[in-house]
């Protein structure tokens, strides 16, 4: 068994740094003996200036989900809410009349330490998840926590606080399209690279103040109360959020049972890992800042953030651990028990499926899972559908023998030196996130023999900049234009007309395509040597040498931003090609579950309106053709 799992190995990757940092402010302090350094100066620059360029670079990118943001937004709201009595009962045990004292209890380090664990761990549907956590955690506590700490019940001050207007500026920015003129946009954008740029020093000026507090901490025995704190905020936490996740089950928020397909509910064990790893944080360094703008017991606060940050270092990796017990779970298909040792499995078989088609590139596999089974003892053999599906009798054939392999290798005596050794048949690996495979440097010593991979959306480089955004009205750009339209279709064909715009117009640093931008292109396309194919789902480009009637390639996102296409920009050929690639798996699925395994194999963990529209459409497309049928309510792969 492996003594340091993928867990552990995440969480120091995570937090190291802040800790680094800290260490250089202890040291600041250690060395600054007649405390010249001003932190209510320092506090009140990140209070009203670092801090709001923070929460709006953190929000006006990312779009979300009403429904979704409730239900996570929700859970951070009520484990706020809990933690709030409880905060207060030991803030008066301990004797400590300032309210300072609770808040790195009730509230959690949503930011630079949650968010890039759950990228590594749960990929960037995970992400999203954790920016709405964190959206609730920063609201509240820039309006409650401010309130505790400053002591005033005007509810007018509550308007006064920058970060309130960053968060509803980033909402508003990350959720609306207005049409404005091209300079507005120009200058807008400007704006952003400058806040994201802000950003940057928000944090790390509130670790080193952070650290320069706890270098005036020089008993141990003060550590005390602010210990008990620390203990509440990383292993009560996480406890009230397992709590918080059967209660959402129980009112049926969550979906749970035997019979519920496990890729269906896999956003909603995603959403149950998210919230309980957020619970398991130690206080936000926020807190402290808080805690410092208002002189609201700083010390208590700084030392209660260090000694919790130390202490998740040893309880979010249990947290994780839990997690992959009672929520995500590593699972088996079928396990071969060993007859000769009750309680224990000769050989584990898994079987690819829908799960695997929910992949975004072929490196994105369940390689980390594996390695994680193989490390608990578990012997794996995979057995791809297709090669069961065409040669059955040879796929039993090589379970029998992957079964004598493991009765042989469980008998043969082993010395203490030997490792487990991981046998994969000839068969594709399953679902991971690529960057949390490279994170944790897992090396699979046998790699598969043969991997189906499927083709990756390349888009089309920008190469160097022609002009201004003035130049790409002018008449003396055509013959550029025109050249740049055939370029792109060639690299990225067939693509809808509106991309290709995009993609040209950025030679000119358009910063928006316009419906002028559009009608520009659309002039130009009918003198470009490409083909122009309208329909009802949108007008898209091919290549002279491309056949639309023979089409059979469609192509998944990569691990480039730039590849990841909008739901009106893939040709309704390619989606049905993806549609037949699925059903070639299942044979017959119900309509709305070919929909989702055709939008998740395209790269889209949520199907809303636009996606749902056009996978809808690329399978008329595909039934059209001849290669499927509707019967029943499902849709029949015609062999």
């Amino acid at each position: 068994m492996n003594l340091i799992s993928p867990e552990i190995l995440l969480v120091p990757r995570a937090m190291l740094p802040s800790l680094t940092i800290a260490l250089f402010g202890v040291l600041l302090g250690r060395a600054d003996s007649r405390r010249e350094l001003n932190q209510k100066t320092i506090s009140n620059m990140v209070y009203y200036f670092f801090t709001p360029c923070l929460v709006f670079s953190s929000l006006h990118k990312r779009s979300f989900d009403l429904l979704e943001f409730t239900l996570i937004g929700g859970a951070a709201l009520l484990l706020i809410a809990v933690m709030t009595p409880i905060a207060f009962h030991f803030k008066r045990r301990a004797g400590i009349k300032q309210n300072g004292y609770c808040l790195p209890i009730i509230f959690m380090n949503t930011g630079n330490v949650s968010l890039p664990i759950a990228l590594l761990l749960f990929g960037n549907d995970g992400l999203a998840k954790a920016i709405m956590f964190h959206m609730m955690n920063i609201l509240i506590l820039y309006s409650y926590g401010v309130y505790l700490v400053s002591g005033k019940t005007d509810f007018r001050h509550f308007f006064r606080i920058p970060a309130l207007y960053a968060t509803l500026l980033g909402v508003l920015a990350a959720n609306t399209d207005p049409q404005v003129p091209e300079l507005v946009l120009q200058g807008y954008a400007i704006l952003c690279k400058a806040s994201d740029l802000l950003a940057y020093a928000a944090i790390p000026l509130l670790i080193v103040n952070l650290g320069y507090s706890m270098s005036a901490t020089t008993r141990l025995s003060t550590f005390k109360d602010d210990a008990t704190g620390a203990f509440l905020r990383v292993v009560l936490g996480p406890t009230l959020a397992f709590g918080l996740v059967i209660l959402y089950r129980k009112l049926g928020w969550l979906p749970v049972g035997a019979g519920l397909d496990p890729v269906a509910t896999l956003g909603y064990r995603t959403t149950e890992a998210i919230i309980i790893l957020n619970a398991a944080m130690p206080g936000p360094v926020m807190a402290y800042l808080l805690n410092v703008k208002f002189d609201n017991c700083p010390e208590k606060a700084a030392s209660m953030v260090a000694l919790g940050t130390l202490a998740g270092l040893v309880t979010i990796p249990l947290t994780l651990h839990f997690i992959n017990l009672f929520i995500a779970g590593y699972r088996v298909d079928l396990g071969i028990v060993d007859q000769e040792r009750s309680g224990r499995y000769l050989l584990g078989i898994e079987c690819d499926g829908a799960n695997y088609h929910r992949s975004k590139t072929a490196r994105d596999r369940d390689k980390l899972r594996e390695s994680i089974l193989v490390g608990l003892g578990w012997r794996i053999h995979r057995v791809w559908s297709t090669d069961w599906w065409e040669k059955p009798a040879e796929e039993l054939a090589r379970i029998e023998a992957a079964i004598e392999a493991a009765i042989k290798e469980s008998n043969a005596p082993k010395t203490a030196s030997e490792s487990v050794v991981q046998v994969i048949a000839a068969a594709p690996p399953m679902v991971v996130n690529t960057s949390l495979a490279a994170a944790t440097q897992l090396v699979v010593p046998h790699p598969p023999e043969h991997e189906p991979v499927l083709p990756v959306y390349e888009p089309f480089v920008v190469g160097e900049i022609k002009g201004t955004p003035d130049d790409f009205y002018d008449a003396k750009s055509d013959a550029s234009i025109r050249s740049l339209i055939e370029a792109v279709v060639r690299m990225e064909g067939p693509v809808s007309h509106e991309l290709v715009a995009r993609r040209v117009a950025e030679h000119w640093e358009v910063g928006r395509v316009t419906s002028r931008t559009i009608k520009r292109i659309e002039g130009l396309t009918g003198k470009a040597d490409v083909k122009v194919v309208r329909g009802t789902e949108g007008t898209f480009l091919w290549s002279p040498s491309q056949d639309t009637r023979s089409f059979t390639l469609f192509r998944i996102p990569g691990e480039n931003e730039g590849s990841r296409r909008d739901a009106e920009d893939l040709p309704p050929q390619e989606i049905a090609n993806a549609a037949l690639h699925v059903l070639e798996q299942h044979v017959s699925l119900p309509v709305a579950d070919l929909v989702r395994e055709t939008a998740r194999l395209l790269g889209y963990q949520r199907t809303g309106p636009a996606v749902d529209k056009a996978i809808r459409g690329g399978i008329g497309v595909l039934v059209k053709k001849l290669g499927a049928k509707e019967e029943g309510g499902n849709v029949v792969h015609l062999r």
